[in-house]
């Protein structure tokens, strides 16, 4: 079996002080659901426990853990965040979640009830699916990786696109209630900053009449056809080098100007991120990055952040925040607004910039090799793969020096 892992992220490390005030707590083994409103008929659903003092929420694999900031709101790991909640008379709770990482206002309602919890259980079948999001010339493609559990109805899964996955998808499959006998799948996902729903009927072996909807702002339509199990390609497309010097520039976490270029380094390779931090497969990228620094602490690492706040004073907080978060070493540069435009002004050697994270190894004489995208976690062994793919990449590059 290729696909058979889903990795969970660790809760370790996290202050995890929340408090309801005077409110009465729930008994360490309660199931609550958390349900995020997106329409008056759609609610992506997310199962948590209530520990103590601590909302454990189950993100399909990824363990996330709300701290408290007050005694009615909680923030959410990584993303600046804030869920706040109000305790009704018949023990339920009742506020929203807000994405403080946009511009404008975003709120989506929200409320928390104890429920049946999910039903646990190893995958018992795998699936892969050719997945088409809208119609048209707008119309973008990727693989939906599916694992059922041992219930039956259960589903895990993730869509992996050339420029990065959708994370830890879960959720059910059910027959309709409209008489038709149709099976319906529905999954969905909430890390702190992707709050996806996805729904579809298998009609005649295909998953069909589908509607993604990403927030409250997004939605298209979709559909999947089964691929036979032999048939995939986890590769993603990357951009052509231009002519010139490679060079870097962006502002420290000092608030001052930051240079670097081939032509100076120290490091035989140097691995510039190309990143955001309101980016969920920047976060397991820059994780992953991690791994690699210890393992080859030769390494030079940078990430240019291209971040949705422009002022500098909070741009640069919000890199200092998730730099802590994430637990990385190396320098974070600011280095503009997040577009893939803007990145792509600034980086003047590449042609273009296909999507957050890309990722550049660049030795300190030669061709650099570049990736865009990034199969994170939820991906299984294709996570793995890459993570291979990465260590490769630095040695190869690190021997060719050694033979000049």
């Amino acid at each position: 079996m290729r696909f058979v892992a889903f990795a969970s992220l660790s809760a370790c490390g996290l202050s995890l002080l929340l408090s309801f005030g005077g409110c009465k707590e729930a008994a360490p083994a309660d199931q609550w659901t958390l349900s995020f409103e997106l329409a008056e008929d759609t609610l992506v659903h997310i199962p948590a426990t209530y520990h103590g003092k601590n909302w454990h929420l189950e993100n399909g694999g990824e363990a996330i853990v709300l701290t408290a900031t007050s005694d009615s709101t909680w923030s959410t790991p990584v993303f600046d965040g804030e869920v706040w909640l109000e305790r009704l008379a018949d023990g339920s709770y009742t506020g929203h979640w807000e994405d403080q990482m946009r511009p404008t206002l975003y709120r989506v309602p929200l409320e928390a009830k104890i429920s049946a919890g999910v039903i646990a259980g190893a995958a018992v079948e795998e699936s892969r699916w050719e997945v088409t999001f809208g119609e048209g010339e707008r119309a973008y493609g990727g693989t939906l990786l599916v694992q059922a559990g041992a219930s039956d109805r259960q589903l895990r899964a993730t869509v992996l696109t050339p420029t990065g996955d959708y994370r830890f998808l879960h959720g059910e499959r059910h027959v309709n209630s409209r008489g038709e006998g149709r099976e319906i799948w529905t999954l969905q996902t909430f890390d702190g900053a992707h709050l996806f729903w996805l729904q579809a009927e298998m009609i005649d072996g295909q998953l069909e009449a589908g509607i993604f909807k990403s927030g409250t702002h997004y939605n298209v339509a979709w559909r999947a056809d089964r691929l036979p199990d032999d048939t995939f390609n986890a590769g993603s497309t990357s951009p052509d080098m231009n002519a010139g010097a490679i060079d870097i520039q962006g502002i420290n976490a000092a608030g001052t100007q930051a240079r670097w270029n081939q032509a100076t380094a120290q490091a035989d390779v140097t691995i510039l991120e190309v990143t955001g931090t309101w980016c969920p497969n920047c976060m397991d990228a820059g994780r992953s990055l991690l791994k690699l620094k210890r393992e080859r602490p030769g390494l030079e690492m940078i990430s240019l952040c291209f971040e949705r706040l422009g002022d500098p004073a909070q741009a640069l907080g919000r890199i200092a925040r998730f730099k802590s978060n994430i637990g990385a070493t190396w320098p974070h540069w600011w280095a503009g607004p997040a577009s893939k435009g803007a990145a792509a002004d600034s980086l003047g050697f590449l042609d273009q910039v296909f999507s957050f994270p890309t990722t550049i190894f660049v030795p300190r004489v030669g061709t650099p090799v570049v990736h865009s995208g990034f199969n994170g976690p939820a991906t299984g062994v294709y996570y793995a793969e890459q993570e291979a793919r990465f260590t490769t990449i630095v040695d190869s590059l690190s021997a060719s020096l050694s033979d000049r």
